[in-house]
C-alpha cells in the first residue's frame, strides 16, 4: 500500500509539472493542475493513514 500512495504521488507530481506548460504548449493545462492536486491529497491520505496505523504496531510492539 505504501508502494502505491508513492507511485500516485509521484504521478500527481509529473501532472502538477505539466500544468506549469504554456497554454500554447498544452492546452487545457488547468486540468492537469486540478486531477494532480486531487491525486496528491490522495495519495497523501493514504500515506499518513498506513503510517499511522505502522507507528501504533511498532509502539505495541505487534512486529516481531
Amino acid at each position: 500500500m505504501l508502494a502505491t500512495a508513492m507511485v500516485i504521488f509521484l504521478f500527481a507530481f509529473i501532472l502538477v509539472g505539466i500544468s506549469l506548460l504554456p497554454q500554447v504548449l498544452l492546452p487545457f493545462s488547468g486540468v492537469y493542475f486540478v486531477i494532480g492536486s486531487f491525486l496528491i491529497f490522495a495519495s497523501l491520505g493514504i500515506l499518513i493513514i498506513n503510517l499511522t496505523c505502522d507507528s501504533r504496531y511498532y509502539c505495541l510492539g505487534l512486529f516481531n
